[in-house]
């Protein structure tokens, strides 16, 4: 399961900058990496334990986003906990359906979710 969510980077008051302390080598890399036929990877901009932020160009929409991967801090979760994959898929989703809702100058928008369903997990 990858579950991919868009904020608005550059809207004010909402901060794409990572919450937790990169490694310099880390910081900045630059990628190539199309997900869900519209949303072009563009740079790393930070991470931690759940998943990655990138710097992304929305293809449909030309404009830069945010976007957060969310994934597990174990990759094979799915192979070996199947029921605690799945429970981190739906508790991933209704915490982004949850954050969604809100409309609030300092707190980034949620414009739209990728879930590749029950898939199997995969590292990046």
């Amino acid at each position: 399961m990858n579950v991919y969510g868009e904020g608005a980077a550059g809207r004010p008051g909402a901060s794409t900058a990572p919450r937790t302390r990169e490694r310099p080598e880390y910081r900045g890399a630059r990628v190539s990496r199309v997900i869900d036929g519209r949303f072009e990877l563009v740079e790393r901009l930070g991470g931690g334990g759940m998943g990655t932020v990138w710097r992304a160009r929305d293809l449909a929409l030309h404009r830069d986003v945010a976007l957060k991967e969310v994934r597990p801090p174990d990759p094979a979760l799915a192979e070996y906990d199947t029921e605690g994959a799945r429970t981190l898929r739906e508790r991933v989703l209704r915490e982004a359906r949850a954050l969604a809702r809100i409309d609030h100058p300092g707190v980034v928008t949620i414009h739209h979710i990728v879930d590749a369903g029950e898939a199997p997990i995969r590292g990046s």
